[in-house]
């Protein structure tokens, strides 16, 4: 009867022993923002990455001269270097790759723990002219349109311009 006890007495304290990450080889959830923005590094929308994917990244891509493109993603593969975690509370300062003209990328960052992908850097280059490259009006178009105008009115009133 001794037996039976001091058996299951180490048994169930040996149980949370054999329950740890290290030994079952099982994967905690990992999370990234997994979003997209105009002009800014500020968009945020936490999602659980699946198993296969291991990294987050975040790049940011010229569109037009003052415009550019944040991407956030869960991601199989580093486009960069990852940028590793050390082992203390507060995580270091990331190492971004900013490559030079004419690439269209103008930052991208890749990093392997959760959230990490949060924030980006400051780029006052591209602040000058507010709005979103979607909503920018184009000077040929009213060109086109003011032309038009002009001969159009000419050809009704039998003008010459000539």
């Amino acid at each position: 009867m001794e037996m039976l006890v001091l058996l299951a007495l180490l048994t169930t304290m040996g149980l949370p022993l054999a329950q740890t990450k290290d030994r079952t080889k099982r994967e905690e959830k990992f999370s990234c923002h997994v979003c997209e923005l105009e002009n800014s590094f500020n968009c945020t929308n936490p999602t659980e990455c699946p198993s296969d994917k291991q990294f987050c990244v975040m790049a940011a891509i010229r569109l037009f001269e003052r415009f550019y493109l944040t991407s956030k993603q869960c991601s199989k593969s580093c486009p960069v270097p990852p940028y590793v975690r050390q082992e203390k509370f507060v995580p270091p300062e990331p190492k971004p790759f900013l490559p030079q003209k004419p690439l269209p990328f103008m930052y991208t960052r890749c990093c392997k723990w959760n959230l990490c992908n949060e924030g980006g850097p400051s780029i006052s280059v591209f602040k000058e002219q507010p709005g979103k490259a979607s909503e920018r009006r184009h000077r040929y178009t009213e060109l086109f349109l003011t032309g038009f105008i002009v001969l159009s009115a000419s050809a009704v009133t039998d003008l010459s311009l000539f």
